[in-house]
């Protein structure tokens, strides 16, 4: 995760190496790396299996690592038109539901799990009644889930890096009142950038140049544009020959096609060679170009988003940021998915495409070098991560 450019903030990275939203990308993936890393005579007792009444103390404490990441998936996924389609925009009013089972059975697990002898040393740290608090203050507030993710993105986002810059440029005395106002006076600029005649404020005085560097510092309150894929000036010399085929077929004759080792939508994600990539798709019946949704056409039955493995990346001026890829296809009813290596297709990056992260469900084929890195074995199952999984961890 160090390396995949996500920018955070700097007290973790101190310690670590990892930003806070890289963090919060650790935490996602998290139960699947447990599964993944733990061997598994350690999840479960001499007479049951990992996922059953006979899991073993490490057993119990993934499984509720496992609950709570999809109660927190669901609560903070908030569906765009563009990148979800209208579909899932239409679903937010059953995620509460989700969100109210999700709790419970979480909840259920924590009492099982501290009355379990073995377990004890969980009472040790967790007060009981606590539990039964938590019970009555989920059932208050998930009439208004929707909130949830404004107010704690706000919270933890924002508080955090405003009050470390402030922090940062005070003058040692009275940093903590220096970095509340700081925050209040950036939330108040940005409310005024949101709609400023609400205000009674002309929009012609947001563009002075003296304002201009007090909006770059506010954190925006909306979702901004997103910016176009730009390509990376490193050359790709190792093209694949079925990468190279298929844009013979598919772009006009004499395109000239310069392959690159990676790309970047602003300064959020980064897709390289190898990397998984979502995309929001009107079918998956497309033969040689994947079917992504235009714009206008979100609203269309059968929209979905699929996840693709890139084989390779261009430029064209036909094609201006493009890819060759795989599409991964699901395998059984337990959320695995297998790359399809019988078919590649063409790919054109636009506001529909999003990285992803493919996590290979690793056996004993697979080993680990003395590096650090994990040679994966033959088994072409995968488990994916999008934006519905909490991936990337700040989505825009």
């Amino acid at each position: 995760m160090s390396s995949g450019s996500m920018h955070g903030t700097d007290p973790p990275t101190l310690v670590n190496g990892l930003g806070v939203s890289e963090w919060a990308a650790v935490l996602t993936v998290a139960p699947h790396a447990c599964r993944r890393g733990i061997a598994g005579q350690l999840l479960r007792t001499a007479s049951g299996d990992e996922d059953g009444a006979c899991s073993s103390p490490l057993g119990e404490a993934v499984r509720l690592l496992q609950l709570l990441h999809e109660i927190v998936c669901v609560a903070f996924f908030y569906p765009r038109l563009e990148l979800d389609g209208e579909a899932a925009c239409l679903r937010r009013d059953e995620d509460t539901a989700a969100v109210t089972r999700g709790v419970s059975e979480f909840l259920a697990a924590f009492r099982a799990m501290c009355l379990r002898p073995d377990c004890a040393v969980i009472l040790e740290v967790v007060d009981v009644p606590n539990i039964h608090r938590m019970s009555e203050v989920v059932q208050h507030t998930l009439p208004v889930m929707g909130h949830v993710r404004d107010t704690m993105e706000m919270l933890f986002e924002g508080t955090h890096k405003e009050a470390k810059h402030a922090i940062r440029t005070g003058n040692g005395r009275d940093d903590s009142l220096r970095a509340m106002t700081v925050m209040v006076d950036h939330e108040i600029i940005s409310r005024i950038a949101l709609d400023p005649t609400v205000f009674g404020v002309p929009r012609a005085w947001l563009e002075h140049r003296s304002l201009r560097h007090l909006f770059r510092q506010a954190l925006p309150l909306w979702t901004m544009p997103s910016p176009p894929w730009t390509v990376d000036p490193r050359l790709d010399e190792r093209v694949p020959t079925e990468a190279s085929d298929v844009l013979s077929a598919c772009l006009p004759p004499g395109s000239s096609v310069s392959w690159r080792l990676r790309c970047r939508r602003g300064t959020a994600d980064k897709v390289a060679v190898g990397d998984a990539v979502a995309v929001l798709v009107v079918s998956d019946a497309g033969m040689d170009v994947v079917d992504v949704v235009r714009s206008g056409d979100e609203r269309m039955p059968g929209v979905h988003v699929s996840f693709f493995r890139v084989v390779g990346l261009f430029t064209s001026p036909a094609c201006c940021v493009g890819a060759v890829v795989r599409p991964f296809q699901a395998v059984d009813g337990a959320g695995f998915h297998a790359v399809d290596a019988t078919r590649a297709l063409l790919l054109r990056f636009g506001p529909s495409v999003r990285r992803a992260l493919a996590l290979h469900n690793c056996t004993d084929d697979c080993q680990a070098t003395a590096t650090g890195r994990v040679v994966h074995g033959d088994m072409n199952v995968w488990t994916l991560y999008g934006r519905r999984q909490g991936y990337p961890p700040r989505s825009g």
